[in-house]
């Protein structure tokens, strides 16, 4: 059995040390109303890593595309916020002879581009991925019936689901 450590703290009597630690966690084990973390299958771990490796994308993504309209900024040149607002607008201002970047920051937003079409595709890839996971899972396929919901939410809620089952007490 895994308790959640922020449960334990609250027994926790004195200054941090070994002896004071076991003493919390064992109070805390013998409370009837446990708060305990489940312990993730192989799978579970594996569905978690392709959703986080999918938020890390999507979050440099957005970093990303904040940082060129910050530069662009600079420079006198705004584009309006959102992604698909830069996907348009900067490769017209890279185009575009009258504004006054010079050739190094065309080369440099250029290549930022380049960076924002590269993640694009990977998180299309992960897009794709998930979406494979999902319909060959049934849980995730009944998600799908609610309007709204799409296989990334599906999928994800149906790992909530999994990791929050009940668990008997001959399970210690």
């Amino acid at each position: 059995m895994f308790l959640n450590a922020r449960y334990v703290k609250g027994f926790v009597v004195g200054n941090k040390n070994d002896f004071n630690d076991a003493a919390a966690i064992f109070d805390a084990v013998t409370r009837p109303n446990k708060r305990t973390v489940s312990i993730k299958t192989i799978e579970q771990q594996d569905i978690q890593l392709v959703h986080r490796i999918r938020e890390g994308l999507v979050g440099k993504r957005t970093a990303l595309v904040n940082q060129v309209r910050g530069l662009l900024s600079e420079r006198g040149i705004v584009i309006p916020k959102g992604i698909k607002k830069v996907r348009v607008e900067l490769p017209l201002i890279l185009e575009d002879s009258d504004n006054d970047l010079t050739d190094l920051s065309r080369e440099m937003f250029a290549e930022q581009y380049e960076k924002l079409v590269a993640l694009d595709e990977e998180i299309k890839q992960q897009d794709r991925r998930i979406s494979r996971l999902c319909n060959s899972n049934q849980l995730s396929q009944r998600f799908l019936d609610v309007p709204g919901i799409g296989a990334i939410t599906a999928h994800h809620h149906s790992l909530k689901i999994r990791e929050t089952e009940p668990k008997r007490s001959d399970d210690f």
